[in-house]
């Protein structure tokens, strides 16, 4: 049943959809001890793969002096309030429990 669902949506909506679909599927079946028979790691292997879509970063501080330069006073302080990415935190070596 879960498998030609899957199998008959393969083409119409995308492998994260029906990742929830499963998902959801599981934890029903989990919850309501219906767990026999299915063989949840078959479905997996049967799914779309799933495409990652953001690309989010942190801006860096010459985007935020951009943004601040041409931003009037309300906007400009917002935006000095978003995290800047600190590109010297990834060159310093990590510091063990005994540094700490």
């Amino acid at each position: 049943m879960i498998i030609d669902y899957v199998e008959s949506h393969r083409n119409q909506v995308s492998g994260s959809t029906l990742s929830q679909v499963r998902d959801a599927l599981k934890h029903f079946y989990e919850m309501n001890n219906f767990e026999n028979g299915i063989n949840w790691a078959k479905i997996t292997k049967m799914m779309p793969r799933a495409r990652k879509i953001g690309s989010d970063r942190a801006p860096t501080m010459e985007e935020i002096r951009k943004i601040a330069d041409n931003a009037d006073l309300r906007s400009a302080s917002f935006s000095c309030s978003v995290p800047v990415e600190t590109s010297n935190l990834s060159s310093r070596p990590a510091k063990s429990s005994r540094q700490v």
